[in-house]
């Protein structure tokens, strides 16, 4: 069976776009970053654990830094390699609510790349306030080879209060939908997915061929006008009144006027009737 144009179009569509989903899902690939939620080499989970493990109060904050709760003493962040600084992650405003943080009587705790430094302006804060470690020597694979460097991590933020570890740069974030925190191929995949069902709806409800003419009406003669008039008169039980009519057209025929004195008349009688009717009509010449 032959697919009509449309069908192979929809067919094709579909083709393309699992095609591009499964290209742009495995060319994407998952890097392991220093988030408390990674497991990999470059996660944060083992330190986060061990925390917890020390009875620290440690949570994790997935919303905008300026909705860091108010019991928050101390803020734990870990940049990647890949970003670089604190500059590259946190816009102006959210380094001077830093700023304001600290100044407040809170602690940073900031675990960077190697190579980068700290915002000059915290330069000004109280150094016991702010703490600078090397982000490479205390994630998942550095703190399994090296177990007690998890205790300079625990010196500096056990004791102090709540420590919140920012995961909002890592896309934790409680204050988005569903759907904007999607992966763009699935996000494209939805809309394909729905315009092919568009295109099945119309495929199913519009029509691709001409309709079919219907037959004309066949031309109704007399004799379908008096069948019409028979079946309206009988269902409106109207034969002493058909009689009566016939009677006084003929006011002079004996049998019609006797039939018109009947109160009832029968469908038999409504024939014999009309045929005397028809029996005494004269047409005009």
């Amino acid at each position: 069976m032959k697919m009509r144009p449309l069908e192979a179009a929809i067919v094709l569509i579909g083709i393309a776009a699992i095609v591009w989903v499964a290209i742009a899902s495995g060319t994407a690939g998952i890097a392991s970053v220093p988030s408390t939620y990674d497991t990999g080499p470059r996660g944060y989970e083992a330190l986060y654990n061990v925390l917890q493990r020390e009875e620290v109060p440690v949570a994790r904050l997935r919303a905008p830094l300026g909705r860091l709760p108010k019991t928050a003493r101390v803020l734990v962040t870990a940049i990647s390699p890949q970003a670089g600084s604190l500059a590259a992650v946190y816009g102006a405003q959210d380094l001077k609510r830093i700023e304001r943080f600290v100044r407040g009587g809170g602690t940073v705790v900031a675990f960077l790349p190697p190579k980068s430094t700290l915002p000059k302006a915290f330069a000004h804060l109280p150094k016991t306030r702010v703490h600078r470690f090397d982000v490479t020597q205390y994630d998942n694979a550095a703190l399994d080879a090296h177990p007690g460097r998890a205790r300079d991590a625990y010196a500096t933020i056990a004791e102090r209060g709540v420590a919140y570890f920012d995961e909002y740069p890592y896309g934790y974030d409680d204050t988005r939908s569903l759907w904007s925190v999607l992966p763009e191929p699935v996000r494209a995949a939805f809309w394909v997915t729905v315009a092919l069902l568009v295109l099945l709806l119309i495929d199913a409800n519009v029509p691709f061929v001409p309709p079919m003419p219907l037959d004309p009406p066949q031309d109704r003669d007399s004799a379908a006008y008096i069948t019409s008039m028979a079946a309206l008169l009988r269902r409106a039980r109207a034969g002493r009144a058909a009689i009566a009519r016939f009677a006084h057209t003929y006011p002079n025929d004996s049998d019609l006027q006797r039939l018109a004195s009947l109160a009832q008349p029968s469908d038999a009688v409504l024939l014999h009737a009309a045929k005397l009717t028809a029996s005494r009509r004269k047409d005009p010449v």
